[in-house]
């Protein structure tokens, strides 16, 4: 049991931050990132993912109206929301914010904001963990439970935290690290804490967003691409130069919705030099100029059009935006896409 559930928290951080890539396509400009990562994300976190569920939940109800009955039938959100929170424990509709980080390892955890009391969520956890041996510990004023060391090294930890006057916050993850962001919440309050890791610098440059993710690259971890990619898709790729990956060392995404239903997203990539930055930004304008004579005849060209891409020093940002009807067209547009796969694939929904 220890084994299997050190595996959901070793990879739900990295779950999580895909969740938000994939949940839509907002932001602004160095605004702050929100206190719940600035508080609780640990300086070593390479990986940090935030998302305003009720922002979210609201986006995802809007997404699915525009599909057809017959898929919503298929596939009812509601039911698989309901067979979570049955399953967990936990109530996955009352989330309010969830923040998931990672560092290098891939050791990390999730806080997350719900509004239910320390001992709710501690017996939660017990319950969710079944049979497992768990330790009752208190780190730095936070009440936490802990599984023993595992085969791996490492342990499971659960904890609940009061951030000041604020509500309590609840984080589960791997051992160390829900130390780590217990100990980055209280430096914090004393007023001594850390200096902010990169993950999190790349955040705070994003700008607004209901949902944020942001990611320092190591050295070396795309490699040579074109030779990694089989000789089919090689060609894709001709007269791209490999540094264009390799060089990277930050990247971040943000999507945002504005008043009157007004619709931003930002990528945001940094190098370490000029050079790599300077490629970049020429694949991008590539990419979109690609894109709008890919683009079916007929279709929306709203959000290719209003994408623009710009380079300050070693970063490159792309932003695009949609006006609320134009954003609702483009759903419209999905949707129907959509309905034709599902029709040339003789699904019958």
């Amino acid at each position: 049991m220890r084994v299997a559930m050190r595996r959901v928290f070793r990879g739900g951080a990295a779950a999580l931050a895909a969740a938000a890539l994939a949940a839509a396509c907002g932001g602004g400009s160095d605004a702050p990132a929100p206190s719940i990562v600035t508080r609780y994300a640990p300086p070593d976190a390479g990986m940090i993912a935030w998302v305003d569920a009720e922002q979210a939940a609201a986006y995802l109800g809007e997404s699915l109206d525009i599909l057809p009955e017959s898929l919503i039938g298929a596939f009812p959100l509601d039911e698989a929301l309901g067979a979570l929170t049955e399953e967990s424990g936990f109530d996955v509709a009352g989330l309010s914010e969830v923040m998931a980080f990672a560092n290098a390892d891939l050791d990390g955890g999730a806080v997350v904001l719900d509004g239910v009391t320390v001992d709710d969520f501690l017996q939660r956890v017990r319950d969710l963990l079944g049979d497992a041996e768990l330790e009752e510990k208190s780190h730095r004023g936070a009440a936490m439970i802990e599984t023993p060391t595992d085969s791996d090294g490492g342990a499971l930890a659960a904890a609940a935290v009061r951030d000041g006057d604020g509500p309590e916050l609840h984080i589960i993850g791997t051992a160390n690290e829900v130390r780590a962001a217990i100990d980055r919440q209280a430096d914090a309050r004393e007023g001594n804490g850390d200096a902010d890791g990169p993950a999190l610098e790349a955040l705070r440059a994003l700008g607004d967003g209901w949902t944020r993710f942001a990611m320092a690259v190591p050295d070396g971890a795309f490699g040579d691409l074109t030779d990694a990619l089989p000789d089919e898709y090689g060609g894709l790729f001709a007269g791209v130069d490999a540094g264009v990956l390799s060089g990277l060392t930050l990247a971040g995404f943000a999507a945002n919705r504005e008043d009157g239903g007004a619709e931003r997203w930002t990528l945001r990539l940094e190098y370490a030099d000029d050079d790599g930055a300077e490629r970049a930004a020429s694949l991008a304008e590539g990419a979109i100029a690609v894109s709008k004579a890919l683009t079916p005849e007929g279709a929306s060209l709203d959000v290719l059009d209003a994408a623009e891409v710009s380079r300050d020093g070693t970063a490159v940002t792309v932003v695009s935006s949609a006006t609320a009807e134009q954003a609702e067209a483009l759903r419209a547009e999905q949707a129907e896409a959509l309905r034709n796969q599902i029709d040339s694939l003789g699904m019958a929904l």
